[in-house]
């Protein structure tokens, strides 16, 4: 006769599945959605909060590891999920106060220990032949939970709430759960893996916790994508489906020894959703299915993998590595793109590829991921790009834009992006290079201008510069019409795999030194403004121009004083460097354009005209003196 915890849902095994439904419900819902928001959204003391879970993450995971006990795991599981229930309940008071990046490092520590306590005991709950099956349940479920429609679209504040009483309720159970309860307590410990075993659990894990953090950041902040990806009850609740299915999946195979099969699985998916996410991919709304598949794929990996070992400071090692700081490098390669840079997922299919070899002898998932790259790439040769090239050539913009970067002239490259070969320029049928530059050159528009930017402007150009001499295309994007959104596809694929080579060239920019600001430069700033600026953040700066209720992200309102990109000093200036480059190259990703073709005394009289709406002043940088 078996276990008790052999024999089907005993209470036991329930505990288990709650455990881990509870423990990483929390984390999604409160640590990657509410705490954010609640810091600020994607402001510079929202970073600095994150940074601080982050910080605590590591410190409990190894704190966790060090205060591990076969007998007491649950007591320290429970106790751990307390402690994080406490302060996502206070988290609408501490969240915004000075002291935020101190408390989220306390939250990250209690999560941290959560973790590593809750994977490393599981053995002792759960028999080996079921763990991925338990781990998948679990996980499922938790993902599930968190895309249920009322919850997903809660205020901050309501899902902090949510996300401590989910914890309090998780953190009950495991304390009320007996020492006896531990079912296969082992008399030696289990066999550790090889240190090369490690070492490639790490490099795999990481590379797809990675990709994940990479996509989720582009998702989140994209209005668009958002609405395509998480936006609706249905989309919702088909997004909880898939994820509570692809988890069950993941767990049945790996308990039938198909770990490596569900590893490759999870890589190729992320991979697919993040090239359907790129501009002018006709296939953004299939993008979710890929991507919430596999995340719940290779996340019940991970816990199943980190379980199996059963070691807690090969535990603490792999959530330190591969889950905290895997986070934040996802975060912070992709903070100023609107897409996962294709060299990148080269890098990561390799590294998951090289990896799984040594997890596993057959690597034949691995092989295919290298295998399908090449498919992958080509989904950026879309119909709907193609479409809006030869609308390009039809609409005669090849009369006004050049699509061609002087290679003997430096400022081509800095105002309109990096620059390629004469031959690389010259490709396509027919060619487009254009014989005139009426208007900026387009061959890396996609890099300086968002879509929803080009499309307003195609529609009206006028409201978005005041000056444009460019004639309205609206009736391209009359209903029905496939024109206009292919148009505007074809430019968002224009400078495509430049983003790194572009974000280089902006911040190795500096102004002259000799563009010093005049008596002049107000009465300049404010004709600069008006005509350049007021459509979009209206004549005062309050965020309310013309065109901003059509905008997905709405301009700030300058006139409450705060910086909500720019990080000021303590006396309330900012960089006057930072400003300028804001001015001349924009936000990439976000609704603010670049002005690239202004002088640096012009940049200059803008920024004074911007630092007056704000109330502020700006400090100037050693690029003066340099």
């Amino acid at each position: 006769m078996g276990s008790s915890a052999e024999r089907g849902l005993n209470p036991i095994t329930i505990t288990a599945i709650a455990a881990v439904a509870c423990t990483y419900f929390y984390f999604l819902l409160f640590s990657e959605f509410a705490l954010l928001q609640l810091a600020g959204g994607d402001t510079p003391a929202a970073q600095v909060t994150m940074s601080g879970l982050v910080l605590g993450g590591v410190g409990g995971s190894v704190f966790g590891a060090w205060r591990h006990s076969a007998r007491r795991f649950a007591r320290h599981l429970g106790l751990s999920l307390l402690a994080g229930a406490v302060l996502a309940a206070l988290a609408p008071f501490w969240a915004p106060s000075p002291l935020a990046m101190g408390w989220a490092a306390v939250s990250g520590f209690a999560l941290g220990c959560a973790t590593v306590n809750l994977a490393t005991g599981l053995r002792h709950w759960v028999p080996r032949h079921r763990l991925a099956t338990i781990v998948g349940l679990g996980t499922g479920a938790a993902y599930a939970l968190a895309n249920v429609p009322p919850i997903f679209a809660a205020s901050p504040d309501a899902q902090a709430a949510i996300a401590a009483i989910v914890a309090a309720a998780g953190g009950l159970l495991c304390l009320r759960a007996p020492v006896s309860a531990v079912c296969s307590l082992p008399t030696s410990p289990p066999a550790s893996p090889g240190a090369r075993a490690i070492a490639a659990a790490v490099v795999v894990f990481t590379a797809l916790v990675w990709t994940d953090s990479a996509a989720f950041f582009v998702i989140q902040h994209s209005t668009t994508l958002r609405e395509v990806t998480w936006s609706g009850s249905g989309v919702l609740w088909s997004n909880a489906l898939m994820h509570f299915v692809a988890a069950c999946i993941a767990g049945a195979l790996i308990d039938h020894r198909h770990p490596t099969f569900v590893l490759g699985a999870a890589w190729l998916l992320l991979a697919l959703a993040c090239e359907a996410l790129a501009p002018g991919s006709p296939f953004r709304t299939e993008a979710r299915w890929a991507y919430t598949a596999g995340v719940s794929l290779y996340s019940t990996a991970l816990v199943w993998w980190a379980a199996a070992t059963g070691r807690p400071w090969i535990v603490a090692l792999l959530f330190s590595v591969a889950g905290w700081c895997a986070s934040v490098l996802g975060i912070g390669m992709v903070q100023h793109l609107s897409l996962i840079p294709p060299l990148f997922l080269l890098a990561s299919g390799t590294a998951t590829a090289l990896g799984l070899r040594r997890l596993a002898s057959r690597a034949a998932s691995a092989v295919l991921i290298l295998l399908v790259l090449s498919f992958v790439q080509s989904l950026h040769a879309s119909p709907a790009v193609s479409l809006g090239r030869r609308v390009y050539i039809a609409e005669g913009c090849i009369s006004c834009h050049s699509q061609y970067l002087r290679p003997n002239v430096p400022t081509d490259g800095l105002d309109w992006g990096p620059g390629a070969s004469p031959r690389d320029q010259t490709e396509g049928q027919p060619p487009l290079i254009g014989n005139r530059r009426l208007g900026p050159d387009l061959s890396r528009v996609g890099l300086r201008r968002t879509p929803e930017w080009n499309r307003l402007h195609l529609i009206s150009p006028r409201s978005i510069d005041a000056g444009s001499c460019m004639p309205s295309y609206a009736t391209l994007f009359r209903h029905g019409d496939p024109r206009g959104p292919a148009l505007v596809a074809y430019l968002a694929s224009l400078g495509h795999g430049l983003e790194l080579e572009r974000q280089r060239q902006i911040h190795s920019w500096r102004p002259s030194p000799a563009s010093l600001v005049t008596p002049s430069s107000s009465i300049r700033g404010r004709r600069l403004w008006a005509t350049l600026c007021a459509g979009c953040h209206g004549a005062a700066g309050r965020g309310d121009g013309p065109v901003a209720r059509s905008l997905d992200q709405r301009p700030p309102d300058f006139s409450t004083g705060r910086w909500t990109v720019l990080t000021p000093s303590p006396r309330g200036t900012v960089s006057e460097l930072e400003l300028l480059r804001l001015i001349k190259f924009g936000i990439a990703g976000t609704p603010m354009a670049g002005h690239e073709y202004l002088s640096d005394a012009d940049l200059r009289a803008l920024a004074a005209r911007v630092a007056v709406l704000h109330a502020s002043q700006i400090h100037e940088d050693s690029h003066r003196r340099g």
